[in-house]
């Protein structure tokens, strides 16, 4: 599961792109490697994705791309640990925007540091 998430997060980083196969296959990893329970799978594919979609038809700085990677990693995660490593990743997101003067982070990069570093505090 990391190296498809560095891949997403390298594509991010360098095109600002997350190319469809690696989420397809983000997707199917977690459908069938998961440890959390269906319906916690369920509530991570969907509680985070639906509210961006309607957000990202107001909001163009939100991608398909973003939206189909948080609810692929949903999947995997399950919504608890999704909802941790989002939290995560809003704080290492402000940091980078403010070191970098960004105004936008890539998602995919974000939250492969905040996998890590979850993971390493767990």
């Amino acid at each position: 599961m990391l190296i498809l998430l560095a891949v997403c997060a390298y594509t991010d980083l360098k095109y600002r792109k997350i190319p469809d196969g690696v989420i397809a296959l983000i997707g199917i990893w977690g459908l069938l490697f998961s440890c959390v329970s269906f319906i916690e799978r369920a509530a991570g594919f969907l509680i985070p994705a639906v509210p961006l979609f309607i957000l990202a038809l107001w909001i163009r700085s939100i991608r398909g791309g973003d939206i189909k990677f948080l609810a692929v990693c949903g999947l995997y995660f399950g919504l608890n640990r999704l909802c941790v490593i989002l939290c995560v990743t809003v704080i290492l997101s402000i940091i980078y925007g403010v070191i970098f003067h960004k105004k936008s982070v890539p998602l995919a990069a974000a939250m492969l540091a905040s996998v890590l570093l979850v993971a390493i505090l767990n």
